[in-house]
């Protein structure tokens, strides 16, 4: 009967490295105005970089963005700075959009939406509701 025990080689993957990698960085781009809205887009997708979100920095460049998926609500307790906030549905159109939301509030729930782009206050000017939004990654990161 074979053994079912791991070979001397093997051993369990470590789990901290996967969350400390640096992730492959995306570009956010607005194609009915031709323009790219951030170019810096860090995906949180784990419940750790969900909840850790922008929390601990003291904001955010222009050009930069973090993109929660999934993410239907978000707050901004505990923030140092106003972000606009881009609810999108699947196909990346915009739901709803919550613009230069200050430090210790709640967005509201938006149903069907399947992800959100946080922005800095005014990155999200010049958007509209039904706007449809392209993340295409980036090769080397940032």
């Amino acid at each position: 009967m074979a053994s079912t025990k791991p070979s001397p080689t093997w051993s369990p993957p470590d789990r901290r490295s996967e969350t400390t990698k640096p992730a492959t960085g995306y570009q956010c781009l607005d194609p009915a105005r031709g323009r790219c809205l951030a170019k810096r887009v860090e995906r949180a997708d784990s419940p750790w970089s969900r909840a850790r979100g922008l929390l601990g920095r003291s904001g955010l460049e222009p050009g930069q963005a973090l993109w929660l998926a999934p993410c239907r609500q978000v707050h901004t307790f505990f923030m140092r700075f106003a972000i606009d906030v881009i609810f999108l549905d699947q196909t990346g159109k915009v739901l709803r959009l919550c613009r230069r939301m200050a430090p210790w509030r709640i967005s509201p729930w938006v149903a069907g939406a399947g992800s959100a782009l946080e922005l800095a206050g005014g990155g999200a000017d010049g958007l509209a509701l039904g706007d449809r939004l392209e993340f295409v990654p980036k090769e080397d990161g940032w």
